[in-house]
Parts: C-alpha cells; structure tokens; sequence
C-alpha cells in the first residue's frame, strides 16, 4: 500500500456504513502487518548501521592516517567516521526506514480513528440523523462498484508514480 491508498482507503462512504464495516477489519489488519514489516525494515536498518560504525571506527583506529587523523581521539574517531560514505549510505537508509516506520504507524491510527468515526455514524443513523426515502440495496452489486471505483483511482496514482519516476531518471 502506498501514502495515497491510505488516503483512498480511510475515506468513508456514509451512505454504504455496512459495506465499510464489512471491509474494516481487513483493511486494518493489512495496515497493521504493513507497519509491523516497515518496523521490522528499520529495526534492520538500525542494526546495520550499528555494524557500518563499528566495523569503520575499527578501520579508523587500525589505520588512522588514512583517515588523516593525526591523534586518536573518539572525536576525532567520531568526526573521521561521519566523513564515510559508508555512514551516510547507512545513516540514509536508517532515516528513511524510520520515516516509513513513522508513516505507517500513523496510518495505523489513523485506521483505528476510521473505526471510531464508524461506530459514531452509526451511532447517528439510529439516531436518523441520514434519515431518507427508504430504497431497498443491493449490497453486492455495491460492494463491487465500490471496489471497481478503488481500483480505477489506484491505477491513475500508479501511472502518475510511474510517470514521475520516469521524469525523475
């Protein structure tokens, strides 16, 4: 899932409260196992950065006149060490996994506060707050409109990606 299914996805159509109950729980277990593996991506980030550090301090303190450091100090370790390319490809990867890591988890919330607003939606419709000529429903002719309408938005934000990444090289 990328940022903007999560966009089309917590959309709520409150004239169809049971097909979005329907599709709830689905929809947060894949944004809730989409967090759990950017979490995972960064836990695994973060170990290889703390490998890329060790393993370069040691080459910096086993041959510091490659690293022009003329007396080894842990700040002149530190600042050696954060010059290497090694580092910031690491620290790079880092960040960004955190950055993704972040994101999901606050799609995760924002999934549970989706949740939130359906159980007040129906809460009001109870209350016949959408109160309207009663007109018998298809619910599966519905649900499938719904999912033919995600899909025709998903695949214009692929081509949009595509084209953009395609400017981008």
């Amino acid at each position: 899932m990328t940022e903007f299914d999560y966009e089309n996805k917590i959309r709520i159509d409150e004239e169809a409260l049971d097909i979005e109950w329907l599709d709830q729980p689905m929809l947060f277990i894949s944004i809730a196992k989409e967090s759990a593996e950017a979490q995972f991506d960064c836990d695994q980030a973060k170990a290889s950065f703390e490998v890329v550090c060790s393993e370069t301090e040691m080459q910096i303190r086993n041959n510091p006149i490659t690293f022009k450091i003329e007396k080894i100090t842990e700040s002149a370790i530190k600042a050696a060490l954060t010059q290497t390319e090694e580092y910031k490809a690491a620290l790079l990867k880092l960040n960004e996994a955190k950055r993704d890591a972040s994101i999901l988890q606050g799609a995760v919330k924002a999934f549970d506060q989706r949740k939130s607003a359906l159980e007040n939606m129906v809460r009001l419709h109870g209350q016949s707050y959408f109160a309207g000529p009663k007109i018998p429903r298809n619910l599966s002719d519905e649900r499938k409109a719904k999912e033919a309408k995600k899909e025709r938005v998903n695949e214009k934000i692929k081509n949009r990606v595509i084209k953009r990444k395609g400017k981008e090289a």
